[in-house]
């Protein structure tokens, strides 16, 4: 090394200042630090489980929520479509309509009962509407098929 580099200067069994044990006059205070590093952990901790407590707390309560308004919203559904099965089986039009169709073979009223189920089911949101016997089967209402 030539004379005036910074590392001539310095004695070549020199410890890194990090691995120099620590002194001075606030050498005192590392168990005071130590045990304020180990409050500030703890209270850190703390924080992040109360964190996680409310957090699972809101869910829950969100999660009720939602399954009181799914509840809510099934229940007015069938309510609706109760209401609207009340009013098809006790107005007389449909039970005679059908009657003349299934047992006197009028195509006429077939054919009305088709308009008449069409007009209903647009007027009520409805896909399709469609007529079952005592049995429990599809009558063929439309274009001579019965529903599946």
């Amino acid at each position: 090394m030539t004379p005036g580099h910074p590392c001539a200067d310095a004695p070549a069994t020199a410890a890194p200042a990090s691995a120099r044990p620590l002194q001075g006059p606030w050498r005192p205070l590392l168990p005071v630090l130590g045990a304020a590093a180990a409050v500030i952990v703890l209270l850190a901790l703390g924080a992040v489980w109360l964190a996680r407590e409310r957090q699972v707390e809101l869910e829950t309560v969100r999660l009720e929520a939602v399954a009181t308004l799914r509840a809510q919203q099934v229940a007015a559904w069938v309510a609706q479509y109760r209401a609207q099965f009340r009013f098809l089986s006790r107005t007389p039009l449909w039970p005679d309509l059908l009657a003349r169709w299934q047992d006197q073979g009028d195509d006429s009223a077939r054919a009305w009962l088709l308009e008449r189920t069409r007009e209903y089911a647009r007027g009520n949101g409805l896909a399709s509407l469609h007529f079952v016997d005592v049995r429990g089967r599809g009558l063929p209402l439309d274009d001579g098929l019965a529903p599946t």
